[in-house]
């Protein structure tokens, strides 16, 4: 598992989560001198004074792990980031061009990534333009990074105008419908 992987999991957040919140109180205690550390731990030890049966406790716990994972669970959901990242494939020049896209961290962009022409008729990948399934010639069309480009430029155009393929426009039309509302 990698590192990355590891760090999504919910229960890794939450315990993350209290930690981070512990070592702030801590920082706060240094920096302005307050008593909130203390405030946690006399809080914190005054629950466990209490009789409160381990059954109990434990309940509480399990119930406070599901609540920490359904709300990753929704932020997740909810947080996919923008509707044309589900923009990756579109006809261009006759051919079904597919792409993904990759985040530059830097800049916050997102650039056109893995650029690839297909046939339209058996979704394959064109090798020197040509379908290995039906052997049709698609060189007609021009010099291919010189294609590459202007398949790029008509992406970002259709994606800033919200022009999408028909099955995407589809769920565009809810989306923005459900805004609307």
């Amino acid at each position: 598992m990698s590192k990355k992987a590891f760090l999504k999991k919910p229960w890794v957040r939450a315990i993350g989560t209290l930690l981070i919140l512990a070592g702030l109180a801590e920082l706060s205690d240094l920096i302005f001198d307050t008593n909130i550390s203390a405030s946690l731990g006399a809080l914190a030890k005054d629950i466990l004074a209490r009789d409160i049966p381990v059954r109990s406790l434990f309940i509480f716990l399990v119930i406070a792990t599901i609540v920490s994972y359904l709300i990753s669970y929704l932020l997740k959901i909810y947080n996919t980031g923008p509707f044309w990242l589900k923009y990756t494939t579109d006809m261009f020049f006759s051919i079904r061009w597919k792409w993904d896209y990759q985040k530059d961290k830097a800049s916050g962009k997102y650039d056109i990534i893995s650029l690839s022409a297909f046939c339209p008729k058996h979704d394959c990948s064109l090798i020197e333009w040509v379908c290995p399934i039906c052997s049709r010639d698609y060189e007609k069309i021009g010099e291919f990074d010189n294609i590459k480009d202007r398949v790029k430029a008509l992406i970002i155009r259709n994606s800033t105008n919200n022009i999408y393929p028909e099955d995407l426009n589809e769920e565009w039309e809810k989306k923005v419908g459900s805004i609307k509302k």
